[in-house]
């Protein structure tokens, strides 16, 4: 079932390298959708309605990902589920402030962008968004409360979630680099296929010609 959904918008006539970025895609998709679907409760419980927009807009975003690949618009999907990640990380930051640790992600759409993208104007554009608005609002809200003013009870829950966001963010990263190195690897297992393939028909041509 996870390898059918990966493969969502993989067409066998693409590259190697546009089945594994949009394979990446799905993933991180995929990993957006559970986070969300874990957050979900404690909204409803804290009754955050400003939290609920902003997991509403990410899961439509994510959703929407699917949708372009399905119809072959990869690269539209791309710049829109990147762009969709940083506004949504920066506003979240902004609503839950620095405990929250949610800026932090903003390390990993570096590294998605590095992967995801060819253009090097685009890299250094989403790099540059990256680096400026992780110190943009770490200096912004530095010794500030998001704009959910929770009640002090919360302070505690406040504490967990930072640390459980800290968790995630150690998981996804550890997820989308096995996930991308074992791309590689299956790539390169299937080059030196190809490659004993065609090294075994020249020896049959060599061999037919003596």
């Amino acid at each position: 079932m996870l390898k059918k959904i990966l493969n969502i918008g993989v067409d066998l006539s693409y590259d190697e390298s546009l089945k594994r970025k949009i394979r990446i895609s799905n993933l991180i998709a995929i990993i957006s959708l559970l986070t969300i679907a874990s957050f979900i409760p404690l909204t409803i419980y804290l009754k955050l309605i400003l939290s609920a927009y902003l997991l509403t807009f990410f899961t439509i975003a994510s959703i929407l990902n699917f949708v372009l690949h399905t119809n072959k618009k990869h690269l539209l999907a791309f710049y829109i589920y990147t762009a969709c990640g940083f506004i949504y990380f920066i506003f979240a930051t902004l609503t839950f402030g620095l405990e929250s640790n949610l800026h932090f992600f903003l390390l990993v759409l570096c590294m998605i962008t590095v992967v995801i993208f060819d253009n090097k104007l685009t890299i250094k554009l989403f790099i540059t968004l990256a680096i400026v608005s992780f110190f943009a609002l770490k200096w912004f809200m530095e010794g500030k409360r998001g704009y959910i003013n929770l009640p002090p009870e919360t302070k505690e829950i406040e504490v967990i979630v930072g640390d459980v966001v800290f968790l995630l963010l150690f998981i996804i990263s550890s997820v989308f680099f096995i996930f991308f190195k074992n791309e590689n690897l299956s790539y390169q297992k299937e080059v030196i296929q190809q490659k004993e393939i065609i090294e075994e028909k020249n020896k049959d041509i060599t061999a037919s010609i003596t």
